[in-house]
């Protein structure tokens, strides 16, 4: 600040004022000097001087043995380099006298000085290095000091520049922005205030305190560096918890344990009320010629019991029994098995009939229809036929039944949902979804797409052509007759009644929809595509129908009772 306070300002003036001076007097030395007859234009102006001074540096190596410019008359001209003459040595001494007059002389010291203090304010450092974290702490202290310091940093840099504006002549001196009060008493007595606060800290901070203390700032700085990380650390901690989870299940799936302590119970509690109900459990899957025996064994001379089928000729299972009856087996020994156990815990199976034939999936349902009164029963199963079969059992005992879908979509593997499939659903879900789909089929004509269009009302079609069908077997003919079925119900019969009328609309019915299941011929060509409207007057009349229908029987039924 004091580069440019009032002092070095005043100075500054002064200094050009004086240089302007001498400047002028020596032009005036100058111009009396021009005027001498005889001269070039342009002597005495400072290219001429600058020529006279190279001269007076060329002279040291051309004579050097004379104090120029007492150069003899006889020698040559630095200049020329002709011979100086009488005229021409005279003339060299008094240039030499007009370049060290005391005029220009004085002149030409007095703007090396001017020059001097312009380029010290010109050079001047003031960056008084007031910013980021230390104008947040002093705005904290003292907000109004803080301001102040500011406000001077911009004061400095405005002052500056225009002090060298006045000295380029280019504003007046008086114009120069006055300094702003100094800050740095303010600052000082601040510094004073803190070293004594740090002063009294540290005499009376003890080693315990100043460890906690330390402490607890790397944590904070810890806590600083996680909160930059939060997301991905955060992201992580939820990835290694899951892989934990996964990696608990895995090791809790693992069978060896099973294996082995099956294994051993095999041979340490086998009984005879274990082979008695494996029998029993074949018996109730139709293994009729299969039987389970005790075997007595003495290994190290200790007697056990070994569990065996009884089989021709001694050989082992898997040489004569078919693949059906192995899985038969372990569906009898697993259901044995928990039998015996006396717990109500659920089960879980997995897909139970696939290698069995088709009289067995009935054994196999009705055994897990009888099982689920007790116990939870979940199946997994991808085999509709069996579905249809557990649905039957389950309803002969009077068991409850919850049917799930888990199935393959974009978001990847087992998606579950409520919604079944379209085949395993009666005729009441499949109109719900038929009025589902009316909605996409409209989506797809409003936005012109035509392909989609098509495909869209040809499936539809398709699926209410289905619905005919299962309504035809579920409500026309009471489920007397039902596809796999175990039998007929003939008590159902009852209520049935096929009058002309049904058989009318069935066949307006299903002709309709077999005009898009079937390949159109070249000569007709492609089918006009029906609107969404009639589609929807499609779908209603199969529901107007299956309504009245649904009337009709109970009608009937309570008639003939």
């Amino acid at each position: 600040m004091t580069l440019i306070n009032d002092e070095k300002l005043n100075q500054l003036g002064e200094l050009i004022k004086k240089s302007k001076a001498a400047k002028a007097a020596a032009e005036l030395a100058a111009t009396e000097f021009k005027q001498t007859p005889g001269q070039l234009v342009g002597t005495g102006g400072d290219e001429w001087k600058a020529l006279f001074e190279a001269a007076r540096i060329f002279a040291g190596v051309s004579h050097p043995d004379h104090e120029f410019p007492a150069i003899s008359e006889d020698a040559t001209c630095p200049l020329c380099q002709n011979r100086l003459g009488e005229e021409g040595a005279s003339r060299l001494v008094k240039f030499d006298a007009f370049i060290k007059h005391a005029a220009e002389k004085t002149a030409k010291d007095a703007r090396e000085t001017a020059a001097t203090a312009y380029r010290a304010i010109q050079n001047a450092a003031l960056d008084v290095m007031f910013r980021d974290a230390l104008v947040e702490e002093l705005m904290e202290i003292n907000p109004e000091l803080a301001a102040a310091c500011s406000s001077m940093q911009e004061c400095l840099h405005s002052r500056q520049k225009l002090i060298l504006q006045a000295a380029a002549a280019e504003i007046q001196w008086e114009d120069v922005l006055k300094l702003q009060a100094d800050p740095q008493p303010g600052l000082k007595h601040i510094i004073v205030g803190l070293q004594g606060q740090a002063a009294a800290l540290e005499a009376t901070a003890d080693e315990k305190v100043r460890a906690e203390m330390a402490t607890e700032k790397r944590e904070l700085d810890a806590r600083v560096r996680l909160g930059e990380v939060k997301d991905a650390v955060l992201e992580a901690i939820a990835k290694h918890e899951v892989c934990s989870k996964l990696q608990a299940c895995i090791e809790g799936l693992d069978a060896r344990a099973i294996s082995r302590k099956s294994t051993d119970l095999s041979r340490t509690t086998a009984s005879q009320e274990l082979a008695d109900a494996l029998n029993e459990e074949l018996k109730r899957l139709k293994v009729h010629q299969l039987q389970v025996v005790m075997k007595p064994e003495s290994p190290g001379g200790k007697t056990q019991f070994k569990l065996i089928l009884q089989l021709p000729g001694g050989r082992a299972p898997a040489a004569i029994l078919s693949e059906g009856e192995q899985r038969a087996i372990a569906i009898a020994s697993f259901l044995a098995e928990i039998r015996l156990g006396k717990g109500r815990g659920g089960i879980v199976l997995d897909d139970p009939v696939s290698s069995l034939d088709h009289r067995r999936r009935w054994e196999v349902a009705e055994r897990l229809a009888i099982e689920s009164l007790t116990r939870q029963v979940i199946v997994f199963t991808h085999d509709i036929y069996f579905l249809c079969i557990l649905e039957q059992k389950v309803e002969e005992f009077g068991a409850a039944l919850t049917k799930n879908y888990i199935r393959r979509t974009a978001q990847g593997y087992g998606v579950h949902s409520q919604d079944l499939p379209f085949d395993v659903v009666g005729t009441k879900d499949r109109l719900a979804r038929l009025r589902q789909a009316l909605v996409e089929v409209r989506r797809a004509q409003k936005d012109g797409d035509e392909d989609e269009h098509r495909r869209l009302t040809a499936a539809c079609y398709g699926r209410l052509r289905l619905a005919w069908e299962r309504c035809i077997e579920e409500v026309l003919l009471n489920g007397a007759v039902q596809r796999f079925g175990e039998g007929v119900s003939t008590q159902r019969l009852k209520s049935v009644v096929v009058t002309d009328e049904d058989y009318r609309e069935i066949d307006i019915g299903m002709s309709k929809c077999s005009k898009f299941e079937h390949d159109a011929a070249t000569a007709v060509g492609r089918l006009p595509t029906p609107e969404p409207d009639e589609l929807e007057q499609d779908v209603e009349r199969l529901a107007t129908w299956r309504a009245a229908l649904e009337k009709r029987l109970r009608d009937i039924s309570k008639a003939r009772s």
